[in-house]
Parts: structure tokens; sequence; C-alpha cells
């Protein structure tokens, strides 16, 4: 027996055809997509009745100049007639009478030819996607689709410590396609470039879009530089605005979670539409209150025993610790410990006792946000061969979060009133904690994010088209981290140098600092003295582009135009980030401020020749098409690259298409990356004998070389007749990732002393016994322009690391991606079910070219071989139901331990408003839960003293929230 097509209720009002093409689309649950040109100034009849999806479209174009194509299952473009071909309208049907249309279709991202579907997988995220989540952003959706891995460049990776480049201090959120890095993934706003984020401007932060002027994000998951240059090698997301809004839109959204984190989002969307043109305006306001990590028991403290993991509070400590270098152990050792009640003489001193510090006292589980946006979008027609648009964006966001306060060794001598010496010497090494004192380091600031763009459309000749565009966009971004250890200030008041006659302290008048005590032993004025250090960076991305292309048909081949689409670019990229430190009485210490700039300019083309079409179709090839593009692209002062695409369409019959596509990538190296200044400090690392005080150079690498990738992806489209309404897709990928830029240190910091594949970056010193390795030490701390790096004495370092940028490591991911979805009645209620999931076969690295292979999927702080996301919907009348089940699977922890699978079940129920007129009219209401039962992230006894793994979880726990919509 032969299914029959499911048929859907439809109950579309007759008016503007944008407005009537957004409820079919509700309610068939296809996506329609069409450029704004294409359906202005039309109008619809009313749909009303049991149809199926299709049938049901083409009732609602069939009094229009306007037609269908689908482009893959369950997506259709609209294409304009000619008049000619336009059915004669009734009296009582009015259309505004245009004179003759070309076809106007819409460019999918992975494509510059318009109507034409790219062989490469996308993921789109419509309009519906974004309110049916729950989730306030499209960077929150965005965070949790299973191809997006959050090791990097979010907020939870940076406070939880997943993100070890430490370069996304403003809280950012950017996309990580693959694991393959944020920098890798290439962000657009409507096509075009965002300014880069983050201390090194590497990363487009798609938080500073606006969610109340989003129409859909379309997510290419493949290799595009051969389409858009560097930095597309992971794939490109592309925020598409709301071009068919006519109206205007009120959002009102409250919510929280258990312990803090509340928030609360308005939004307000003006739009009007005209038969040759359109203005859109969106402004949306969002606040989210801090999360402390004290809420969370796997956050708030760094000795994990009672959760069934290990104690990593450090000797760093308040109370004190006197402490020895330990030649058998390798490292420094306490040796005395002052009392929980302080110390006023030295048998008050603990022979042998060791005090703890738990260093995320004070922590932030998650950052307090506040962010303004407005997004304004226009387009007009000049004439009837020329459009002029234009955009403007424009978003504030402000930070604060708590991070650990300042640990330190340094050394008293008899010179201190307050020494007690147990042993009889002079001096003593103190291990001391200041958080408790001084506070914890609380960093602020604000992010700006500006963009600007205008085009000009042009219809050249036949069926082809120009644009030409110029885009400006620019990212700022400055913080401040105020009372932080002055190292100066410190040995004054310890006794250690003498009094500065500069500074209003003295130590005859506000005593000497007292290490022995127990959190009062210190006067405030003493404490604002040694807390007198700040820091602040600032940083300025600056990207101007100029581009120009063309498309259209070359000939008419058998099965269809060939196309091509061919165009230049000029691209001109600016960076500049420079930090305060006053860590002393002296001047603060200047790193960076210059200004690097660079030019680039590329030429491409892409070709589409469909070999076979509907015109010489036959049983078992109903489709082939062939495309191909390249494009090179020259950096000043660094050389060209070229790098060509291909792709492969064929459906061997109507429903079923199967699609493949070769490319190559590439990522040229960032300004800062190249030019990155110098930087000596300290820090302290694991070792296999205890924890050793390191010195770690950091810098940029003018010898960089771009990145390079080779990718494949094969995969199908299935939309079977014999069930309607069912759509799958499934997609086989494999990249590999060469002479990739990083730090590989730093991006393995915790590791470093213990893990021998970063040998070639470490030199492990000894320079209480060894006088060459003294003399380097030395070397490296006079070269310093840091203060905190003079408190250590120099034989207390045991380790000197490299983590400079190197082009080093090689990486290879390969996986499946699935998707599916099936849509259908049952009586007056309408249902939907899907889901998508990513499984990972592999993501091997290779550190440096000698350093064997490490299989990396599967292990804690990298991919997990399955994430899924699934999906269930339900609608009736006015009311409705969204049902997701988030699923991460296991993995490994260590050698003889697992992080368990994490499941969370978010919630959200559905009411508009049935009222066809009156106050009641346009209203919805939505009550959503995330985390639906607050499940806490599977334990991880993560050596940095969290309880989850930051990387493949977060701390939010469950989320409530109520939204209020109007749309009028």
């Amino acid at each position: 027996m032969v299914a029959q097509p499911q048929q859907f209720a439809f109950d579309v009002p007759a008016g503007p055809l944008d407005k009537a093409l957004l409820a079919f689309a509700d309610q068939s649950k296809l996506q329609v997509l069409y450029d704004d040109a294409t359906v202005q100034g039309r109008l619809a009849a009313r749909l009303q009745g049991r149809f199926t999806a299709e049938d049901g479209l083409k009732r609602l174009l069939a009094k229009s100049d306007i037609t269908a194509q689908q482009i893959r299952p369950g997506v259709y473009v609209l294409k304009r007639l000619s008049v000619a071909t336009t059915p004669p309208l009734s009296a009582a049907e009015p259309l505004i009478a245009e004179p003759a249309t070309e076809l106007a279709e819409l460019i999918v991202t992975g494509s510059f030819i318009r109507g034409a579907p790219p062989s490469s997988p996308i993921v789109t995220v419509s309009r519906d996607d974004i309110d049916r989540s729950g989730r306030a952003s499209v960077a929150d959706l965005l965070a949790a689709l299973p191809q997006n891995y959050g090791n990097a460049a979010s907020p939870t990776a940076a406070i939880g410590l997943a993100d070890t480049s430490g370069v996304n201090g403003s809280m950012a959120q950017g996309v990580n396609l693959r694991g393959l890095g944020a920098n890798a993934t290439l962000v657009l706003v409507n096509g075009r470039r965002m300014a880069g984020s983050g201390l090194k401007g590497d990363f487009g932060d798609i938080s500073a879009v606006p969610t109340a002027a989003v129409q859909r994000v379309e997510v290419l998951l493949d290799g595009a530089s051969a389409l858009y240059g560097s930095d597309a090698v992971a794939g490109v997301v592309n925020v598409i605005p709301r071009r068919d809004f006519d109206g205007g839109e009120t959002r009102i959204r409250i919510g929280g979670a258990r312990g803090g984190a509340e928030q609360v989002q308005v939004s307000q969307a003006l739009g009007r539409a005209w038969r040759s043109g359109h203005v859109l305006l969106a402004l949306e306001y969002q606040a989210d209150a801090e999360l402390k990590a004290s809420e969370r028991a796997y956050t708030a403290t760094t000795d994990l025993r009672a959760l069934g993991g290990t104690d990593h509070r450090t000797i760093y400590s308040m109370p004190a610790n006197i402490i020895a270098y330990s030649a058998s152990a390798g490292a420094y050792v306490p040796t005395y410990a002052v009392p929980a009640t302080g110390a006023k003489a030295a048998s008050d001193l603990i022979a042998g006792g060791r005090n703890l510090q738990n260093n995320r006292e004070a922590f932030s589980a998650l950052p307090r946000q506040t962010r303004y946006s407005a997004y304004l979008d226009a387009r007009q027609e000049l004439t009837d061969r020329l459009t002029l648009s234009g955009d403007l964006r424009f978003t504030r966001r402000d930070f604060a979060y708590s991070g650990q306060g300042t640990p330190s060794i340094f050394q008293i001598t008899s010179a201190n009133p307050n020494f007690l010496s147990p042993d009889g010497a002079s001096s003593q090494l103190i291990a001391y904690y200041f958080g408790k004192e001084l506070g914890a380091a609380r960093t602020s600031g604000r992010s700006k994010s500006l963009g600007a763009s205008s085009g000009l459309d042009a219809k050249l000749w036949g069926d082809w088209r120009g644009e030409a565009y110029l885009a400006y966009a620019e990212q700022q971004t400055f913080s401040a981290i105020p009372r932080q250890l002055s190292s100066s200030a410190l040995n004054e008041a310890l006794g250690n140098t003498p009094d500065n006659p500069a500074t209003s302290f003295s130590t005859a008048r506000d005593g000497y600092f007292n290490p022995f005590g127990a959190g009062a032993a210190n006067s405030a004025a003493m404490l604002n003295f040694i807390g007198s250090g700040w820091q602040t960076t600032d940083t300025v991305a600056r990207v101007g582009t100029a581009n120009l292309k063309a498309d259209g048909s070359l000939l008419q081949l058998p099965g269809g135009a060939l196309k091509l689409a061919v165009g230049a670019q000029f691209r001109q990229e600016q960076f500049r980030t420079r930090s305060l430190v006053s860590s002393s009485a002296a001047a603060p210490a200047v790193y960076g401020g210059r200004t690097f700039m660079r030019n680039i300019s590329a030429a491409f083309a892409e070709i589409r020749a469909p070999l076979v079409g509907e015109a010489n179709a036959r049983p078992g090839l109903q489709r082939l098409e062939l495309s191909l593009a390249g494009r090179v692209e020259r950096y000043e002062a660094q050389g060209s690259s070229a790098t060509p695409k291909a792709g492969l369409l064929w459906a061997p019959t109507s429903d079923l298409a199967i699609r493949g596509t070769y490319g190559q990538s590439y990522r040229a190296p960032g300004l800062t990356e190249l030019h990155e200044v110098r930087v000596i400090s300290p820090s302290t690392l694991t070792a296999s004998n205890g924890q050793i005080l390191s010195i770690v150079q950091y810098g940029g690498n003018l010898d960089l070389k771009p990145e390079t990738a080779t990718s494949w992806t094969l995969g199908f489209d299935w939309t079977p007749t014999f069930a309607p309404g069912l759509s799958v897709s499934a997609t086989t990928f494999d990249t590999n990732f060469k002479d990739r830029i990083g730090r590989p240190v730093l991006e393995n910091f915790q590791q470093a002393l213990t893990d021998p594949a970063f040998a070639p970056f470490v030199s492990r010193v000894s320079p209480a016994t060894s006088p060459a390795d003294l003399a380097r030490v030395q070397a490296l701390v006079a070269e310093s322009t840091g203060t905190s790096i003079k408190l250590y004495p120099l034989n207390s370092f045991g380790a000197i690391i490299d983590a400079r940028v190197v082009n080093a490591a090689e990486l290879r991911v390969r996986g499946l991606d699935l998707s599916a979805t099936y849509t259908f009645n049952l009586g007056a209620d309408r249902l939907s079910v899907g889901g998508n999931a990513t499984y990972l076969f592999d993501f091997k690295r290779r550190l440096t070219p000698t350093a064997a292979i490490s299989e990396l999927v599967d292990t804690a702080g990298n991919p997990v071989d399955l994430r899924l996301r699934g999906l269930a919907s339900w609608a009736r009348g006015p009311f409705g139901a969204n049902l997701t089940i988030n699923y991460v699977d296991d993995y490994a922890a260590a050698a003889s331990q697992r992080v368990d699978s994490w499941t969370t079940v978010d919630l959200q129920l559905t009411w508009t408003a049935p009222a066809k007129t009156g106050a009641l009219k346009g209203v919805g209401l939505a009550l959503s839960a995330q985390n639906l039962f607050d499940q806490d992230p599977p334990f991880y006894d993560s050596a940095l003293g969290i309880g989850y793994d930051a990387a493949n979880a977060d701390p939010l726990g469950r989320f409530v929230s109520v939204q209020l919509t109007k749309r009028w």
C-alpha cells in the first residue's frame, strides 16, 4: 500500500505575501527562502483547509508571479516569473502591477551563484528554531549544536579554564566548529566579515548580533577558503537578518537559575516593507547576572575529595607556610605551617605542618554581562536595474567576573619586626595567598562591536547580476583588574627594601607586613599599599572590505544553464593590543601598543555545470551537477595562496540527493601571532615530583606560515515519497589540518611538565646547584619587564618553558553528521520529531613534526565521540510544546577513570492568543526550562581543581524563563 502524502491543516489569512509565507512555514514546517525583493508588494489570498505542504505552497502562490523550487529536502526557494507567465488576477485579489521581472534567486551560504544549492553540508537555524529552543540568543543556540565544540572562545570555557589560550578575557562567544579552533570558523553577518575579538583578535563574537534582528543562521560545515578566503578552514557561520519583516515585535524575557544567573532581555523590532524596498530596526537589551562558584559544589573548592576526587589545594595559602627547596622532590615543600590562629612566636609554628588553600575561593562560575544592541537594515530600488542596500550594527557589552587571587613566594628577613625563624636562619621563604586580604582578582570591562556596509546590486545583461559593496567592522575591548599585588610595595612593607619617600606609606608609621597572621594581622592601610597594583588591557581590531562580484549564465547545457560567478576583493586588517601593568612604584610596564596593519587582495571564481537536469533526466539519473571554485589571495609581505574546491551533486531519484566535496583551505597567521611582543613571567605547574615554579616565555613569531587543510565530505539528503514529512541527511567528513598555528604548551599548560610530548618546549633547570642554570635564569628574570617574577628567589625556579607561537601541530578530524526530522498530523495535533548528531571517529593530533600521533577523541578537555540533540514538538490550536534532549557521551578522564555521560532535557510550553483583533492579537507566551531536571555536569577530577570539564559541560543548572511576545 502506497503511503499518502501528509496533509496539514492550514489557516493562513489573506494579506501581504511575506506575512502569509511566515504563517505557512510555521504551519507546514517547511523552510521557504526568498530575497526580500521577490515578495515585496505581493499579496496572498487566504489558504484554509487540509493540503499537502507542496500543494499548499502552490495555492498560496497561485495568484502571484512567483513559483517555488526545491533546493534540498524541506527547503524551497521562491522565484519571480515574468508578467507574461503570471496567471490573470481577479478584481477581488489585486496585486501591484509591475513590469516584467527576471528571476530573483537567493544566494545560500556556500555558493556565490544565485539559486545554486551548495554541495557542502549546511545546518540552517531558522527563526522558529531560535524561538522554540527557549534560549535567549543565537550564540546560546549555536553553542548547543553537536558540531560546535566548547573548549574555546566562550565564557564557560574561559572561566572554567578549558580555554587554555587565555585570550578571551572579554567573555566573547565564538563558534568552534569541529574543534578546529574558533579562529578556524569564519563568522559573517549578512555575508560581511566581523572584526576579531579577544586579546589576539582572531575570532568573531557571535553574541554581538542582536537576536531580534536575526531571520536565520546558515552554518556551512565544510572548508570554504576557495570562496571566502582565510579563516574558513572548519566552516562558515552566516547570520541572515530579518528582511521580510513588516510591523512590530516586542519581547520581554525574564529567567534565572539556582543561586543566581538571573536574566532580563527586552527587544523591539520595527519593520516596514513597500513595493521597492524595506527597512528594519531592531533594538535589544540583555542583562545576565553573575553565578558565583560557591553556588555549585563542583566549582566551590579545589578540594574535590567530597565528590570522589583528589585535593588540589596549594601550599600558597593563608595562613601561610614556611618552605624550603627539597632536592629529592625537585620542588619547594612546606617545613613549618602557621597555625589557624596565627603565630606570634617561633614556637607557635607547626613543624612539618602544611596549610592548603582553596584557590577558587570567591571565583565566578559564570560572568555578569550587560548587552545593548542595535541593528538597522535598509534596501531601496533606485531604478528597475539598480538597488541600493545598507546596514549598520552596534553592540556594547559590559562584563565582570572574579578569578584567582594572587599566590606568591617571597622572602622575609630579620629586618622585619614580625620575623619568626623556627630554625634560627636570618631569612625565610614564605608561600602565601593574598586573595583573602586583597580579594579575588576582579576583572571588569566593556566590548564595543560595530559593523556597517553599503552595497549596490545591478541587473547587467540577460540573467547576469552584479554586486558591489563596501564594509567596515570594528571591535574594541577594554578590561581592568584593580587591587593587584605590587611587588615593590610588598618588598618595602616587608622591610626588604628601604622606604620609598615617593609613596605615602611609611613602615615607621604604618608598620611592617606580617605574613604570620591569620586574617587580621595587617591594617587596611597596609593592604591598600601592597594592593596598589593594577592592570588594564585594550584591544582594537578593524577590517575594511571592498568587494565586487558578478554571476549569471554562460551557455545552455543539456541539463540547464552553465553558470559562473567571478569577483575580486580588497581587504585591510588592523589590530592593536596594549596592556599597562602597574606592580611597582615606578611607571607602569607597557606591553604592545603598536598598531599592525596588512592589505589583502583576492580574486575568485565559481562555476556550476548542470550536466543532467529536468530536460535530460533519466531513471537513476534525475540530476547531476558539478561545481568548481577557486580563490587566489595575496597577503602583503607574506606571499600568496591559491585554494580550490570541487563539488558534485547527484540525484538518482527525485527524493534522494547524494553530494560530495573536496577542497583546500587555509588560515593566514594573525597579526598578533606574527608581531606579539615577548613576555616572560612565572607560573607554578604540576610535575611528577610536585609543583614546580617555572619561567614561561610568550610571544609572536615572524617566521610563521599559513595553516593549511584538506577537507572531504560525502553525504546524502533523502525525503522519501512513501513517508511524507520525513527528511534524513547524513554526511561523513574528513579534515586534515597541517602547520597549525598555536602555542602547543599553552594549549595544554597543565601537562607541560608531565607529558613527554612537550619535551622540546621544556628545559628543567636547577639554579641552586648549577651555575650555568643560575646564569640562564638570572638573564631571563632581568629581561622580563614584569615585576612579579622578581619576587621569587632565583634558585626557586625549576623549569623554563617556551610557550611562543609556532607552526607545530597536525590535526586530523574524521566523523559523521546525522540529522532527521519527521512531521505529521494526528487529528488536530501537529507533531514533529527529529535530531542532530555528530559522531567522531578520530581527533588525532601531532604536536611537533617528530612527535607521535595522539588520539584525543573521548579524552578530557577534548571532543567526545558522540554528541546529539533530539527534538520533539507538538501543537494544537493556540497551545504548543517543545522538548529537547541533549546528550554528551562518556569519555576517559585518566588511565582508569571515566567521565560519565551527560543527558539534559529542555522543555518549552507555548500559548499564542487566538484573538484576531483586540489587545491580545499577536500575543504569545512561552515558559521554558533548560536542564529541566537540574542535572549537574558529570564529575571530572581536573588537575585545575575544577570538578567538571568546561569543554563538554556547563555549570548553569536548571534555568527557567518566561517570555512574552507581542506582534503588531
